[in-house]
C-alpha cells in the first residue's frame, strides 16, 4: 500500500460532515472543540472507512481526543491491512 497522509484523510472527513473549511481545522483542537457530537463522529468515522476502503467500529475513538489522535489510530488500523 502506498503511503498515506492520514491526517490530510481526517480533516477532509470533519471538513465534510461538519462544514467547516479545512483550513481552519487545528489537528491539535479536540473533536469536542470542533463541535462535532456523538452522531458527527459517527460520521466522520463512516468518511474515513469508505476513503480507505476497511471497515472500523466507533472504538477506533477510543482515546482520540483530537484531529491527529484520530490520524493516529487510523495509521495504526492500516498497518494491520499491509502485507
Amino acid at each position: 500500500m502506498s503511503e498515506h497522509n492520514y491526517t490530510k484523510y481526517v480533516v477532509e472527513a470533519v471538513s465534510e460532515v461538519a462544514r467547516i473549511p479545512q483550513d481552519q481545522i487545528d489537528v491539535n483542537a479536540s473533536i469536542a472543540d470542533l463541535g462535532l457530537d456523538s452522531l458527527d463522529t459517527v460520521e466522520v468515522l463512516m468518511a474515513m472507512d469508505d476513503k480507505l476502503g476497511i471497515e472500523t467500529d466507533a472504538r477506533v475513538m477510543d482515546g482520540a481526543n483530537s484531529i491527529g489522535d484520530l490520524a493516529n489510530k487510523y495509521e495504526e488500523i492500516m498497518k494491520m491491512y499491509d502485507k
